[in-house]
C-alpha cells in the first residue's frame, strides 16, 4: 500500500493505492480539516485481472487526522467503498499514516 497527499488550508487531498496478486485498488479522498475532520468526497477504482474496472464512491465510518501545521499531516480511518447503486462492496481500514 502507498499513501500520498497534501494539505491545503482546511482541505486535505489523499490517494491510497493497494496492490496484490492481480489486484490494483486506488482510492482518492478529499477531507475537510476541522473538529472533527470529515471525508468530503471519495472515489475508488479497482482494476481486475482481465483489465476491466470497477468504480464507485466512498463513505467514512471513522476518520483520524493529526498534524499538518508544522509538519506533514497524518490521516487514517475506516471507509466503505460503495458500488454504483450505493451498496457497500468493500471496507478499507487505513492506519494513521503520515503523508
Amino acid at each position: 500500500m502507498t499513501l500520498r497527499g497534501a494539505r491545503d488550508g482546511d482541505r486535505l487531498d489523499a490517494e491510497a493505492m493497494f496492490s496484490g496478486r492481480s489486484l490494483l485498488l486506488t482510492i482518492k479522498m478529499r477531507f475537510a480539516i476541522g473538529a472533527p475532520t470529515t471525508l468530503m468526497s471519495g472515489t475508488w477504482v479497482r482494476t481486475l485481472p482481465d483489465g476491466k474496472m470497477e468504480t464507485g464512491s466512498m463513505s467514512a465510518r471513522s476518520v483520524s487526522f493529526t498534524g499538518g501545521q508544522n509538519g506533514p499531516p497524518s490521516i487514517g480511518g475506516t471507509f466503505d467503498l460503495l458500488d454504483a447503486a450505493g451498496t457497500r462492496k468493500y471496507r478499507v481500514v487505513l492506519p494513521l499514516l503520515e503523508l
